[in-house]
């Protein structure tokens, strides 16, 4: 029987894990401490006794439920990362009540999760809703088990003293739900850390910038430059899950990506809107509403260009130490993920779309994280459509270039058609003779948006996740 583990809470984790040398080498021994925090709610003043009393006595109850996972994840970090019990089987629980908590969990260490508090609030079912959600959630990633994402946010938890002192970040504030009571402002000023800044009619663009963006990249630059009160209209049935906020009724509907809505974008009454090239047949019209801004971000020097959008923007917006922060904050993450990726699994991206796989040499990963591109062998040949050039790849082509890591960017299940069968992917590779793993990253991120301050932090976060 395998040394199991069942996560305590920390005042029973302590004792335990002072002595877990002794059974460290006893693999058919086996802990399973598990309890809740000691803990006391509040006193009766008036009879100075404990709540709830029995009698005229009282005790400590147990801490549990939702506040105490940030507790157990921990717990569970520790022992993950301890170089002693590195593959010690471990069972987390502590406010486990949603798949997303499960996976956290799982992430971090845990091989199997367990429930309690969340059972005896909603019942049984609450598992069928986890299983259910874990299920889907893994399908979209990709992950065919569990022990295929088990452990994989350990490597990047750290103790503090490793942590980088010079990385800098900044907090973004949500205008649209900020009601200006400065309390953020105060209690980061008041404890000597002035971490966040006042926006004043200097430092944001003016009272009557309106702004309807057809980029969505440039959207999220707009939220991390603190303007996105400024934005009145986007294209709201193109948005990607990290945009959702914008399809509140407050912003206009302008449109499609390739299908704007001149009526509605009119009535909007921009005084910028913010186009790319699969608005260029459109330009002229759109510049009778508006002035434009071209967001373009090319393939060739793609973080230059990103680089410029932003500064441009700022400018115009009047946000450029804003602007100078996030891309400073940028560009240390991307140097820190390009030291880390020096040793990054042979990569090959690739689009499906309508059933058919294409080579994708994608900027973020080639140029910005600087993943080698991989050799095409001879039977790996570009096909010309129109003005376009396509490499479509089989799943033979893919077992003779011979990738560890295929990421997969899914253009159908980005605009709404059916998506790629991950399954039936895997399967059809095995029979070619390859046994690369497959990463599908998040459709609408990456083929609806990019080139922003948000969308390509997001990006990187996805793909070092992916190969780390």
């Amino acid at each position: 029987m395998s040394t199991l583990i069942g996560l305590a809470h920390e005042p029973i984790f302590n004792a335990v894990w002072a002595s877990i040398g002794s059974f460290r080498t006893k693999p058919t021994m086996w802990c399973a401490p598990i309890n809740t925090i000691n803990s006391i709610t509040s006193i009766d003043l008036d009879n100075m006794v404990a709540k709830p009393t029995v009698g005229h006595q009282s005790t400590h109850g147990g801490y549990c439920g939702s506040a105490v996972k940030p507790i157990a994840l921990n717990m569970v970090a520790e022992i993950a990362r301890d170089p002693a019990t590195p593959t010690l089987p471990i069972s987390g629980i502590g406010g486990i009540s949603t798949w997303r908590d499960a996976a956290e969990f799982i992430a971090l260490g845990a091989g199997s999760v367990q429930v309690c508090t969340a059972a005896m609030l909603n019942g049984f079912r609450i598992v069928e809703e986890m299983k259910d959600g874990l299920s889907r959630w893994m399908a979209e990633k990709g992950y065919d088990s569990i022990e295929a994402f088990s452990r994989r946010a350990v490597p990047q938890t750290t103790d503090w003293k490793h942590l980088d002192i010079n990385f800098k970040t900044i907090a973004h504030i949500d205008q649209d739900l900020c009601i200006k009571c400065g309390r953020c402002y105060i209690a980061c000023e008041d404890t000597s850390h002035p971490s966040i800044a006042k926006l004043t009619e200097q430092d944001g663009a003016s009272a009557d910038q309106r702004i309807a963006t057809f980029d969505l990249g440039s959207l999220d630059t707009l939220a991390a430059q603190g303007v996105s009160e400024q934005v009145v209209g986007v294209p709201k049935a193109s948005l990607p899950s990290y945009l959702e906020q914008y399809a509140a009724d407050r912003y206009t509907d302008i449109g499609g990506l390739r299908s704007p809505d001149m009526e509605a974008l009119a009535e909007a009454n921009p005084t910028l809107i913010v186009h790319t090239g699969r608005q260029a047949e459109w330009a002229d019209a759109l510049g009778e509403i508006a002035p434009l801004f071209d967001a373009s971000v090319t393939g060739e020097a793609y973080l230059d260009s990103v680089e410029r959008n932003v500064r441009e923007m700022a400018s115009q917006l009047a946000v450029e130490n804003a602007a100078e922060e996030a891309l400073q904050t940028l560009n240390s993450e991307i140097e820190r993920q390009r030291e880390t990726l020096q040793d990054a699994p042979t990569t090959l991206v690739v689009t499906h779309n309508g059933g058919n796989l294409m080579l994708n040499q994608h900027p973020v990963v080639h140029e910005v994280l600087g993943i080698a591109a991989l050799e095409m062998p001879e039977s790996v040949t570009p096909e010309v459509r129109g003005e376009r050039t396509f490499t479509p790849l089989s799943a033979d082509a893919i077992a003779e270039i011979d990738p560890e890591i295929v990421l997969v960017i899914d253009r159908s299940a980005a605009i709404g058609n059916e998506p790629a069968d991950a399954e039936q992917l895997r399967q059809q590779w095995t029979e070619a003779g390859t046994d690369a793993q497959l990463v599908m990253l998040t459709p609408a991120l990456w083929y609806l948006s990019g080139g922003g301050l948000h969308s390509l932090a997001l990006q990187i976060e996805e793909v070092a996740s992916a190969l780390n």
